[in-house]
């Protein structure tokens, strides 16, 4: 089965749509029988280990419109069976007998404008309706993401696959020594992440003197000078921008905890990543987050006194961080039993259209 897949978010990002549509690309190679993928790229990637063809965009236009053009030319003249967007818009201007795949990871800039850019809000609205009628399959990677657009666009969900990524137990390495002193948050710096907020706890009296840290791993995102001055201003707040995943990896096993503020996700990878290493999360009570948490996690709620005394708690007391790190440990074992159903149904759906 010859299968495009439009690799644009895995060269070109660096933020969770991009870890998330890394895995997708190896998921398909090891789980479709028999299919062969050619990756569609602007450059070459050397974190793509599949066929690679190059569309680089013409006379100065933008990525994005290689969609509609160049893109979309390839893919009919070179009669693919399955052409896969893992990242909302697409796949456009191909004939009827390529099977679409479009993955919607969440519907941000439609239910909260005001944390993008006007340009993507509005380029959103006008096309993911469009995506949703022509895809043959839409995977989402979260149930949260699939009850959204069922309800926001009345459609039927007999063709929207959730598929949560499969994120497997970290054995114990003693990879540093370093004091268990901080909390850990993973995500890009931008106002729909709710740092105002996490600042704020951490500027609290109390948290200060108890000497507890603040560790920040993720891009500058946009409207997000305020939040690097205070950053700046902060002694217990340390912000590393990206970080290579060896340092990640050493970050989340000596944090004392996982924490999450932000106002909207679609799924929150980092939250498995965390869940992975046993480590107690602590998160804001949004929809996604409470679909991958369930009782494996805290959600102190909306008071930042409830925070801070849930975060106290746990700095004072290692074995509730023991406690919490396993129950987080068994959530992700439930959530590898659902990836387990969802993978075997979303194969099911593949094999079914392609036949």
């Amino acid at each position: 089965m010859k299968c495009a897949f439009i690799a644009d978010s895995i060269v070109k990002q660096k933020a969770g749509i991009a870890k998330y549509n890394t895995w997708l690309m190896h998921w398909l190679s090891s789980t479709i029988k028999d299919i062969q993928l050619d990756c569609i790229v602007p450059e070459n990637s050397p974190f793509i280990p599949y066929k690679q063809t190059v569309i680089k965009s013409k006379n100065g236009l933008t990525l994005k419109l290689r969609l509609f053009t160049s893109i979309p030319n390839y893919i009919n003249k070179e009669k693919f069976t399955l052409a896969i967007e893992p990242a909302h818009f697409g796949p456009f201007r191909l004939r009827k007998n390529v099977k679409r795949v479009t993955v919607i990871h969440d519907l941000t800039p439609i239910s909260y404008p005001q944390f993008h850019s006007y340009a993507s809000s509005i380029f959103h609205k006008w096309l993911i309706p469009k995506v949703i009628k022509n895809a043959d399959i839409i995977i989402t990677n979260s149930i949260t993401t699939k009850k959204e657009i069922i309800e926001r666009y009345k459609v039927q969900g007999a063709n929207i696959f959730p598929l949560y990524p499969n994120m497997d137990k970290v054995k114990k390495t003693a990879i540093s020594s370093i004091p268990s002193d901080y909390l850990l948050a993973i995500g890009t710096v931008e106002p729909r992440k709710n740092y105002s907020f996490l600042l704020n706890i951490m500027d609290a009296d109390v948290i200060k003197r108890s000497g507890l840290k603040l560790i920040i791993i993720g891009g500058k995102g946009w409207k997000s000078g305020q939040i690097h001055k205070r950053f700046q201003a902060m002694s217990n707040v340390e912000y590393l921008g990206y970080v290579d995943e060896h340092k990640k990896k050493w970050l989340l096993e000596n944090a004392q905890a996982y924490i999450n503020t932000s106002f909207y996700e679609g799924l929150g990878l980092p939250v498995l990543e965390a869940m992975s290493y046993g480590k107690p999360l602590l998160l804001s009570s949004t929809k996604a987050f409470k679909e991958l948490g369930h009782k494996g996690a805290l959600f102190p709620g909306f008071n930042i006194m409830d925070w801070i005394k849930t975060i106290l708690n746990l700095k004072n007391n290692e074995q509730a961080r023991i406690d919490c790190g396993n129950i987080a440990l068994n959530r992700l074992e439930m959530i590898h039993s659902t990836h387990r159903q969802q993978s075997l149904n979303l194969t099911n759906r593949i094999l079914e259209i392609t036949k």
